[in-house]
């Protein structure tokens, strides 16, 4: 499996499940460095590396998410090349959905189970674009819409300015992006969210379930929008659970 497009945080050997993870905008592989401590020993975490962060910051950012898609398909053909499944935050979710339509109209292997986290389901009505707003008031947006951002990063003019442009690129991505209806997918989904996320109702978290025709979970956690940050126990603890789920619908307020 080598590739840029995927950083194996911990290898294991023989594991009985890879979970392939897409982080939020503006995050790169090690926001799941703590998983790998947290989950039992036979989960492999993988987190999708995207180009112009971390450690590929000097390649261009794509930001359609149709371009985006096919090159996830090719980077990431050798993580799936035994069981796993796909956890997404945010416009990360929006991102594991459309990889996993992708994958079928290709005719490759399937997740077990596809985790969206912090994302309204695509058919819902898209937001006002934001990705074309000036960096003042683009900063003003986000914080408006998901909470403050880290003070280390505000604080330093140089940081907060190489942050931005990379968040502007995965908004851009959301913003320009075009649901278009298909077949629900033949694997069970969870969707996750926080009870305080500004941007996402119940209804919006239930109407993932049209996108499966699967079981269907969905957990409602306490927390805006960043939850995964501040609920990561019972974050990974609901994951191990619904790996194994075959129930329908369930909500659970944790």
């Amino acid at each position: 499996m080598d590739t840029p497009w995927i950083f194996r945080l911990a290898p294991r050997p023989n594991p009985k499940l890879r979970l392939i993870c897409f982080p939020h905008a503006g995050r790169g592989p090690s926001m799941f460095n703590s998983w790998v401590r947290e989950l039992p020993s036979d989960i492999e975490v993988c987190a999708v590396h995207l180009p112009g962060r971390e450690s590929r910051i000097g390649e261009p950012r794509i930001e359609v998410m149709s371009d985006l898609v096919e090159n996830l398909v090719d980077g990431l053909d050798g993580a799936i090349s035994r069981t796993y499944a796909i956890f997404g935050h945010s416009v990360g979710a929006l991102m594991a959905f459309e990889f996993t339509r992708e994958l079928r109209r290709r005719g490759k292997p399937l997740p077990v189970r596809l985790f969206v986290s912090g994302r309204r389901a695509p058919q819902c009505q898209p937001v006002a674009p934001t990705y074309q707003l000036n960096d003042r008031d683009f900063l003003a947006d986000l914080t408006s819409r998901y909470g403050d951002m880290p003070g280390s990063v505000l604080a330093d003019p140089e940081i907060l300015g190489i942050y931005l442009r990379i968040v502007r690129s995965d908004v851009r991505v959301m913003d320009t992006y075009v649901y278009s209806e298909e077949p629900a997918l033949p694997v069970p989904i969870s969707a996750y969210g926080g009870s305080l996320d500004r941007m996402l109702t119940r209804p919006m978290l239930e109407a993932w379930q049209t996108h499966t025709n699967q079981a269907f979970r969905f957990c409602v956690f306490d927390g805006g929008h960043f939850f995964p940050d501040l609920r990561r126990p019972q974050l990974l603890r609901t994951i191990v659970d619904d790996l194994g789920a075959t129930d329908h619908v369930s909500e659970i307020v944790t």
